[in-house]
C-alpha cells in the first residue's frame, strides 16, 4: 500500500526505516529532504542520509519508491508550522484511542498495533455479547465491562506516550545540532540485531 496512493503526506509523526546500500538500516521520524538527501531524528538527534546511498525506504512498515520519498520529503520541510504539531496532538490520540482501542495508534501510523487492540475488543465485544445472549442476568457483564474500561485505558495511556514521545524527539531533534554519524541497525543473524554508529 503506497503512502501517495492513500492521499497521505509525510510528515513528522512517520516512522522511516532505510535500507542502506551497503547495507544496514537507519531508523527515524521524517524531517524533510533536499537534493542532497533525506533528513530524519531519531534519540534526540538530526541526521541526513544522502540519496546515493539509499538502496530503500518503508513508511510505517509500508514499502514507498525512493522517487516518491524524495517528493514527500522536499515538501515536508516547506510548511510553516513547526514540524513537531504536524504529528497528533496526545489529547487526540488518547481519546480515540478510549473510543476504540488502537485507533490512537493508527493516528500515530502504527497499523499493526491498531490491528492487535482491535482484535482484542472484538473479541472482548464477542464475549459480552455472547454473555448478553446466554445469560439470564446482567452480573457477569460487570467483570467484563470494567476489564475493557481498563483495556481501554491502557490503549489510551499508551498512546498518549507514544503521541508525546514523537512530538519531543522530533522537536528537540530539530534543535539539536546535527549528529556525528548515523545509527545502523545490522542483523547478522534471526533474532540478533547489532547497533552501531556510521562517523
Amino acid at each position: 500500500m503506497k503512502l501517495l496512493a492513500l492521499g497521505l503526506a509525510l510528515d513528522g509523526n512517520d516512522v522511516l526505516t532505510i535500507e542502506l546500500v551497503a547495507g544496514g538500516e537507519v531508523q527515524g521520524y521524517a524531517v524533510g529532504g533536499d537534493e542532497e538527501g533525506i533528513t530524519v531524528t531519531w534519540d534526540n538527534q538530526r541526521t541526513t542520509v544522502p540519496w546515493d546511498l539509499v538502496e530503500s525506504v518503508q513508511v510505517n512498515g509500508e514499502s514507498i519508491s525512493v522517487p516518491e520519498i524524495k517528493t514527500e520529503a522536499a515538501q515536508l520541510g516547506r510548511s510553516d508550522e513547526p514540524l513537531y504539531l504536524r504529528a497528533p496532538a496526545p489529547f487526540v490520540v488518547g481519546t480515540a484511542s478510549m473510543i476504540w482501542p488502537g485507533s490512537g495508534h493508527l493516528l500515530l501510523g502504527d497499523r499493526r498495533s491498531f490491528l492487535a487492540y482491535s482484535g482484542v475488543e472484538f473479541a472482548l465485544l464477542g464475549v459480552a455479547a455472547w454473555q448478553i445472549y446466554d445469560a439470564q442476568s446482567l452480573g457477569p457483564l460487570v467483570p467484563l465491562a470494567a476489564l475493557d474500561l481498563l483495556f481501554r485505558v491502557y490503549s489510551a495511556v499508551e498512546a498518549t506516550d507514544e503521541a508525546r514521545g514523537r512530538r519531543e524527539s522530533v522537536r528537540l531533534g530539530l534543535s539539536s545540532p546535527p549528529a556525528l554519524g548515523l545509527t545502523l541497525i545490522l542483523s547478522d543473524a534471526p533474532g540478533n540485531t547489532l547497533r552501531g554508529r556510521l562517523d
